[in-house]
């Protein structure tokens, strides 16, 4: 099995100025657990996931934790 075969032809996506709130309200709309983040030209910049939501301070300075 290859991955083109489990994954998502036409994914939704967001641009990284899409308010939270929206973010969550696609997440729960289409019961998904992650949406790309892409730019303009739809390179992909990221994925936010709900457990990025859930566990996020709540503060304005919040910026995700890098993984290596």
């Amino acid at each position: 099995m290859n991955v083109e075969q489990l994954m998502t032809p036409h994914p939704i996506t967001v641009a990284p100025q899409t308010p939270v709130a929206e973010i969550a309200q696609l997440l729960l709309e289409h019961r998904i657990n992650g949406i790309p983040v892409v730019d303009r030209e739809g390179g992909m910049l990221g994925i936010i996931t709900a457990g990025d939501l859930i566990y996020a301070p709540p503060t304005s300075s919040w910026s995700p934790a890098r993984r290596y």
